[in-house]
């Protein structure tokens, strides 16, 4: 899985977890999608098939969006019977955006 945490950013947290879904959801999950990792959602228990859609519709609540990125790793290695490594590029950018905008306590703590 890649992510580019360059393009999560805000002004505020609320715009920063903003900004997170919208990469998760516009951009992550589409890539997955288009390679078919997620072909056989249905052989995963049914909490994480609803996670999935949760995340996809945007549905999930705000508190659970900390846990995404694990979660959707920890799917793709129950699908896929194998490890599953995420490469994040420019992981600095959220934290240097929070630092600068008076935020990274709630960034650190995953608020």
């Amino acid at each position: 899985m890649l992510m580019y945490a360059k393009t999560v950013n805000g002004f505020t947290m609320q715009g920063m977890l903003r900004s997170f879904k919208d990469h998760i959801i516009q951009d992550v999950l589409p890539h997955l999608n288009r390679l078919d990792v997620f072909r056989n959602l249905a052989e995963l228990p049914e909490d994480l098939q609803m996670f999935y859609k949760d995340v996809l519709n945007d549905t999930l609540s705000d508190s659970l969006w900390s846990r995404v990125l694990f979660k959707l790793t920890e799917m793709l290695g129950l699908l896929h019977r194998s490890r599953v490594i995420v490469l994040i590029d420019e992981y600095d950018t959220p934290s240097s955006y929070a630092l600068q905008h008076g935020y990274s306590v709630e960034v650190c703590l995953g608020l």
